[in-house]
């Protein structure tokens, strides 16, 4: 890993948003506005200093910025960068905000010094409360900061045109998600990508059209997360008449469907059943028909959700589903009166465990019932598994598909958790998985992957739960043929099968031998992903137990149970 540096370069952040500015102007000029292009346009002509004062504005937490906290070395004269970018109108300098925003900019005691006044009775407060206290006395509107701060005694800073900066950075990211702290963490040594082969005519965005919908589904997500606490039918409607009504792009199409899914979980929990129903049956996504059969039966429409579980066992999406048919359509046509084959029952090896109860999760005091009791005992979940398969497949993950690498600062390709990983890749899948099985050497060389590999990003590979000693223990006491069945499964369907690992794995180097133990609670049950897992486990002699724990009170805490009732 690189050292990191004390302190970047001067215009560093200024540069890295030039490089991702002139990607996208040489890469997307054909499905850019006018006024998209002249933002590029206008921000090259600006001087230095405005130049880097934007990016360091745009970089940073905001929107708003106090100008007496700010200093940067390489802006001499900040308020002239500020006037500069003020008169282009890319920085609102002292725009109206709202009393929450103005309290978001003033530390505690700042806010109770220059309101003690009015904040006296509450003065011991949380923050929260004296910022209500204010708001009845200012009101909620926007409103001059001069109104809040006769004296003002510094300038409040806005930038402005940040869709222009997210679009830039969409395209640039192909995401929403990444920004500029990706260079910084970058090229501190903290962040390492694959090399991978990326085509010049891959692109996230074919035509604008398909810009246009990301950027509408997006919008609409936020609003719906936004307004989910408010429980507001009417705006859940309103954004439901928002979503288009189909996508030819698969990516957009799976964006569209869980909106959907989304939008109709919340209507179904607001007792809106109808209108959710409409909303599943528009989507293309799981588990958008499973809901849509549940909710059927609580509308007394049980043929049609008997023919929609029937639907979904012909043709299932994934695992899941397949799971849910079986049972939905056994459960609901023996209610029906007709003759269906029993769902698949699956009875787990299970256990039972008394522990002394010591304060700590269940899961850790069993980690520390087997490391006492000889095992080597390692609480995993679904790392391990998962980052084993990053590693044995390293290289198909990365593997040149059309359409799947567009940038250099990517995890893995667009379809890794999808249904096209596997379709595009199955020759390559199917020979890794036979040269696992017959290679004596297999475990060397996912060893030596580990450490050519340590530390770079990929989406499937944990390195913090990933250590060395884990990772030889792993291979060398987990058969080959026991990988081969799981990484089979994970790569069906990597969306949903790289969770539901057993909570912890014990290894006997003595006995060379291991287990997969999930650890239950009192009161916890299995859940479908975990028994499905389960019972791959108990097709492939793959050794496993569901322990179930029980706590044992020690007799201090016995008296004090029997003194309190």
């Amino acid at each position: 890993m690189n050292a990191i540096p004390r302190r970047l370069p001067r215009g560093y952040y200024r540069d890295n948003f030039l490089v991702v500015l002139e990607y996208v102007i040489a890469s997307y000029s054909d499905i850019l506005l006018d006024e998209e292009i002249a933002f590029y346009d206008r921000f090259i002509k600006f001087s230095l200093p405005a130049q880097r004062l934007y990016v360091r504005l745009i970089s940073r937490k905001g929107p708003l910025f106090r100008a007496d906290k700010l200093q940067y070395q390489e802006i001499p004269d900040l308020p002239g960068a500020a006037s500069e970018l003020s008169a282009a109108g890319f920085l609102a300098i002292n725009p109206q905000i709202t009393v929450r925003e103005l309290t978001g900019i003033l530390t505690k005691p700042e806010l109770l010094n220059r309101y003690g006044d009015q904040l006296a009775h509450i003065k011991n407060n949380p923050k929260s409360e004296q910022v209500a206290c204010l708001e009845s006395n200012f009101g909620a509107e926007p409103q001059e900061v001069s109104a809040f701060m006769p004296d003002r005694l510094f300038d409040v800073y806005k930038p402005m045109l940040m869709a222009f900066v997210r679009l830039y950075q969409l395209l640039f990211f192909g995401n929403l998600r990444q920004d500029l702290t990706e260079f910084v963490l970058l090229d501190l040594g903290l962040l390492r990508y694959e090399s991978y082969t990326i085509d010049p005519k891959d692109r996230l965005f074919s035509d604008r059209q398909s810009l246009e919908m990301y950027l509408l589904l997006a919008a609409l997500k936020e609003q719906c997360v936004e307004i989910q606490p408010e429980k507001d039918v009417s705006a859940l409607l309103a954004i439901s008449e928002q979503i288009p009504r189909s996508a030819v792009h698969p990516g957009l199409e799976r964006r569209r469907s869980e909106l959907l899914n989304l939008v109709a979980r919340e209507l179904e929990r607001l007792q809106r059943p109808e209108k959710a129903s409409e909303l599943y049956e528009a989507s293309t996504a799981p588990p958008a028909r499973e809901r849509r059969a549940r909710i059927l039966v609580k509308l007394d429409r049980e043929r049609d959700a008997l023919a929609l579980a029937q639907q979904i066992v012909r043709q299932p999406s994934n695992e899941h589903e397949l799971a849910f048919g079986e049972q939905f359509v056994s459960r609901l046509g023996k209610k029906l009166g007709k003759t269906v084959a029993p769902a698949p029952r699956f009875a787990c090896k299970t256990t039972e465990l008394v522990l002394p109860q010591s304060g700590q999760k269940v899961e850790q005091a069993a980690l520390n019932y087997y490391a006492q009791n000889g095992y080597d005992a390692y609480y995993v979940e679904n790392s391990l598994m998962r980052g084993l398969f990053g590693l044995a497949f390293w290289d198909i993950i990365f593997m040149p598909v059309s359409g799947c690498f567009f940038n250099k600062y990517q995890r893995g390709p667009l379809d890794i958790y999808t249904d096209d990983f596997r379709r595009q890749r199955e020759k390559e899948i199917n020979n890794r998985l036979s040269e696992i099985s017959a290679d004596d050497e297999w475990h060397e060389k996912l060893l030596d992957q580990y450490q050519a590999k340590f530390g770079i990003n990929n989406y499937l590979v944990n390195w913090s739960a990933l250590d060395e000693n884990l990772l030889r223990r792993a291979c060398n006491l987990i058969p080959r043929n026991h990988l081969v069945a799981i990484f089979s499964r994970l790569s069906f369907d990597l969306r949903n099968n790289r969770r539901g690992f057993p909570d912890l794995i014990l290894f006997k180097e003595s006995q060379k031998s291991y287990k997969w133990v999930e650890i239950k609670g009192p009161g916890d049950r299995l859940q479908a992903n975990q028994k499905r897992w389960l019972m791959v486990f108990e097709q492939a002699n793959i050794p496993y137990e569901v322990v179930y724990v029980s706590w044992r009170l020690n007799i201090l805490q016995t008296v004090i149970n029997l003194t309190f009732y």
